[in-house]
């Protein structure tokens, strides 16, 4: 059960400041060269390099620019694993909100958070908020159900049962998420609060307990929407607030399936230059 996600944008980051430090560099000789161009007009030599530093200055400032959305406002994120299916799939490109002292957001019940893992936080995780503060849940491991016994009344119901075969149409999400043995897979509705997601359940899984979780001040109680393949809030806990990095805004592509489409488009190139071939030697 593999549950973290890559930051791809620290090699973004990592390309962005290596250009910005040329930035720097570029400040520095074009103020060099003009102040020598002032006292030597003739010098084509500076010219020339003046002309080159002007063009690609744009290059510069959009790399600058670039490097303060990544710090303080948005991040891209890259899924590797299957414990957010069917919502969220291995391969797809996330868009986060960071969650800072200069970009506050607001965090709620349903929302798709990025935190760091509680006893690593040098790994990334991406759940799915059930519990917030003060609330009392109880967790029915056989039925797969949740309920709450808050004071506040929360409305919380399963709408519909479909079998996974029957709700998957494109078979190769079922391939780039390693989904196996999907007779025994159900694709169920589940309405917390008005909010409706597909939560996966594993039939073949039954562990006969319900567990209640009193959730305390400042922490959150997190579940994947892969609800029998999730390392989540059930087995290590709770999330405390000072961990979540931001919410996910919208996912962007998937590049496993882009993959796909782009070796399909090939192959099918490929064909018709067969084709024309052997109509052509034959």
């Amino acid at each position: 059960m593999i549950n973290l996600i890559l930051n791809i944008n620290k090699y973004i980051f990592i390309i962005s400041t290596i250009i910005s430090i040329l930035s720097i560099i570029y400040y520095i000789i074009y103020n060099i060269i003009y102040f020598y161009k002032k006292n030597n007009n003739n010098n084509t030599l500076s010219l020339r390099i003046l002309n080159f530093i002007k063009k690609y200055m744009y290059i510069y400032i959009y790399s600058l620019i670039l490097i303060i959305i990544k710090i303080f406002f948005y991040e891209i994120y890259y899924i590797p694993s299957n414990s957010m299916f069917p919502n969220i799939n291995i391969g797809d490109l996330i868009l986060v909100k960071k969650k800072n002292f200069f970009n506050k957001i607001n965090i709620k019940r349903n929302d798709l958070i990025i935190f760091k893992f509680p006893y690593n936080n040098k790994i990334n995780y991406i759940k799915r908020i059930i519990g917030i503060p003060n609330d009392i849940i109880l967790y029915n491991n056989k039925e797969k159900k949740i309920n709450f016994i808050n004071n506040k009344k929360i409305y919380i119901n399963y709408l519909s049962i479909k079998k996974l075969k029957d709700f998957i149409k494109n078979k190769n999400i079922l391939k780039i998420n390693n989904i196996k043995n999907i007779e025994n897979l159900y694709i169920v509705k589940e309405n917390i609060d008005g909010k409706i997601n597909n939560i996966l359940i594993d039939n073949d899984i039954k562990i006969k307990n319900i567990i209640k979780y009193k959730i305390p001040k400042n922490y959150y109680f997190v579940l994947g929407d892969n609800r029998d393949n999730s390392f989540d809030s059930r087995y290590w806990g709770f999330v405390n607030k000072k961990l979540i990095i931001g919410k996910v805004i919208f996912k962007i592509i998937n590049l496993k399936l882009e993959y796909i489409k782009i070796i399909k488009n090939l192959n099918k190139i490929i064909n018709i230059i067969w084709i024309y071939l052997q109509k052509y030697i034959y």
